[in-house]
């Protein structure tokens, strides 16, 4: 049993129980962390009062991402200031209580490193990933550089770029079991992929592609539905580029569908998962797309299921948000990808197959390098574009001289928002730019295409398509700057405007998102729908909620069928990942500070397609605090000191 930390009593004798009260009033501690610590001294009575109540902070940690406990941190600005001195006699805890920590060995609920404490799970999935990776960078036989060369010329015939980071993507995927293709937004990661996959597949076919038997058994996921649903959309749509044509034949040897990570595994309600090392997945290649999102645990898991002849390649963002569960993989595994520090065997890999010479660099990189991308031309923003170059600004940390920015066209920045502004910004968007709506235009769409006489499909399609014109983005569900408070205000809004039915739950125009996968409806987590009036069989008009599908058609459900589920007029930036919106507007208040980090605001403002609104509770100040605060998570899959460089 859990014990209690009962600190409503006042003041207590017991140190370990008063510090861990005083943590969890201050905010240093959730309850659980405090619960954690007094568990592990119900295990081990004698365990020393800094060691349990490191182990307090380490499940903290966790909980906010990080892998580990920096024992050498100071806690200068954190809630934790003061109430704890340090830990400087770590290298005694083995002796003092090797029940509870050891450096790896046995099955102690902590591993200790020098200055790092973790979690035993989070340090098990840490060697899993960094030993499967590894094996996985061994490089293999290449396929001749000439007939990769000739797909490739074919495969990008359209392109005038030099070097084509694209191109070199496909020809650095080929020599590894092992590949990362990272690129901001616009950067064509997923046409890169397309191509990717018909040049393997090519290969293949043709007997090329040492150690493969026959056409590639090839699966596609990424970690939540919507990003899975957006990627099957977009490959679906760029399947049917002219320049492909010589490779339709293979299209229908290529992936149909694409799953969810949590599907691809077969994981249950109890964490076991269908795929493993004993079990592994029936597969030659694997490609999983917003990678940035994967969690250090799910990473090893996919890790764990893959057959040890399989290649896998990740694609995504090394900039945006990371897990909201601890790790950040891709952020890791993309450790100097802007300086393409390519050894000479692969500067002349990349020299024959795609006929570029890419300068020498100081020094060369890792193994891990070697099968390392980034994509560096985004094909969405113009140089000129405010919103381009505020990305880049804000990915750099560089949080000086941004007003000639922000004078841009397509970003506006309020400050000190009062209600008045917002409520404009909410239903009207920019007024006088057609190009930065808000919430009153897709119910002029849905009306419009009501007085036209639309098909339901017609209709639906049409107001899915006005809903991705505005977004609202929230840092956090709750607090008065939150999802749920800025939902239940645009609503009231959409009511008082007479733009939607008041008192209902369900109602024309509602917008909501799935929250659970439902496998059985072929609804995924994050998947959005519009509530429409539909006169079915019955010859009586009934509101349906229709979602898009893969193929462009449209689904219809009725509402009583469909459970966790909310209304989505606002979304949290973490929700939005995998999405791009036509306006998008980020509400950021002083009271969410200390969410409010880069990457935080560089994924939000890159879901925008045309234009941006960043709104703040407070003035510019809070905007440079949010650029110079970095979320940067701590993880040692890979020691950069000891990453063996590649001759």
């Amino acid at each position: 049993m859990i014990p209690a930390l009962a600190c409503a009593g006042g003041a207590t004798k017991d140190a370990l129980r008063a510090a861990l009260c005083a943590a969890v009033e201050t905010g240093c501690l959730r309850l659980w962390d405090a619960q954690f610590a007094l568990f592990l001294r119900q295990q081990v009575p004698q365990a020393p009062r800094a060691i349990l109540f490191a182990a307090a902070l380490c499940s903290r940690a966790a909980g906010r991402g990080q892998v580990y406990l920096d024992l050498t941190a100071e806690f200068s600005d954190s809630p934790c200031k003061g109430l704890w001195q340090g830990f400087d006699d770590w290298q005694d805890w083995y002796a003092k209580a090797p029940e509870l920590c050891s450096a790896g060995e046995g099955n102690t609920p902590l591993v200790l490193r020098p200055g790092r404490l973790y979690l035993r799970r989070l340090w098990m999935d840490e060697r899993k990933i960094e030993a499967e990776v590894l094996a996985r960078l061994e490089a293999l036989p290449q396929p001749p550089a000439g007939e990769v060369a000739r797909h490739l010329d074919r495969l990008f015939a359209q392109s005038t770029l030099q070097p084509d980071w694209q191109r070199i993507a496909c020809a650095l995927m080929l020599p590894r079991r092992l590949g990362v293709i990272s690129g901001g937004p616009g950067t064509g990661k997923t046409t890169t992929v397309l191509r990717l996959l018909l040049l393997l597949q090519a290969l293949a076919q043709a007997g090329l592609l040492p150690g493969q038997q026959g056409l590639l058994r090839i699966r596609l996921a990424a970690p939540t539905g919507k990003a899975a649903a957006r990627l099957s959309q977009t490959l679906t749509a760029a399947m049917t580029a002219p320049d492909l044509r010589e490779y339709q034949a293979l299209l229908p040897y290529l992936p149909q569908e694409v799953e969810t990570v949590h599907r691809l595994l077969g994981l249950r309600s109890d964490g076991s998962a269908r795929q493993h090392r004993h079990r592994p997945l029936a597969l030659d290649l694997l490609i999983i797309d917003e990678a940035s999102m994967l969690s250090q645990e799910m990473m090893a898991r996919v890790l764990d299921a893959l057959p040890p002849a399989a290649r896998l390649i990740l694609l995504g963002d090394k900039d945006q948000l990371a897990s909201v569960e601890a790790g950040a993989v891709l952020a890791q595994l993309c450790a100097h990808a802007e300086a393409a520090r390519y050894s000479t065997a692969t500067r002349q890999w990349i020299a024959a197959t795609c006929g570029c010479s890419l300068p020498a660099p100081e020094q060369p990189g890792s193994e891990r390098e070697q099968s390392l991308v980034l994509l560096r031309h985004s094909y969405r923003f113009a140089q000129s574009s405010g919103i381009g170059r505020l990305a880049e600004r804000i990915r750099l940390g560089q949080s000086q001289g941004l007003a000639e920015i922000w004078e841009a066209a397509d970003l506006r920045l309020f400050t000190r928002i009062g209600a008045p502004a917002l409520d404009q910004l909410l239903l009207h968007g920019w007024e006088g730019d057609p190009d930065a709506p808000g919430y009153l235009y897709y119910l002029a769409q849905l009306r419009a295409g009501q007085q036209a006489g639309l098909d339901p499909d017609a209709l639906a399609q049409r107001c899915l398509q006005a809903y991705t014109n505005f977004q609202l983005l929230c840092a956090r569900r709750d607090g008065p700057w939150g999802v749920t408070a800025l939902n239940l205000r645009i609503t009231q809004l959409l009511q008082a405007a007479g733009q939607i039915t008041a008192g209902r739950e369900w109602f024309a125009g509602r917008p909501v998102m799935i929250t659970r996968n439902r496998y059985s409806l072929g609804l995924m987590n994050g998947e959005v729908g519009m509530t429409l009036p539909v006169t079915l069989a019955d010859g009586q008009r009934h509101l349906q909620v229709a979602f898009g599908s893969g193929d462009g058609g449209i689904r219809w459900f009725s509402p009583w069928r469909l459970q966790d589920l909310e209304t989505v007029f606002a979304l949290t930036v973490h929700k939005s990942q995998g999405s791009e919106y036509q306006h998008c507007a980020f509400l950021a208040g002083e009271e969410d500070r200390e969410l409010l980090q880069r990457e935080l605001l560089y994924t939000a403002l890159t879901r925008a397609r045309s234009r941006f609104s960043l709104a703040l509770g407070g003035d510019a100040e809070l905007l440079c605090a949010m650029i110079e605060h970095s979320s940067a998570r701590n993880h040692c899959i890979f020691d950069p000191t000891q990453e063996r460089a590649h001759a």
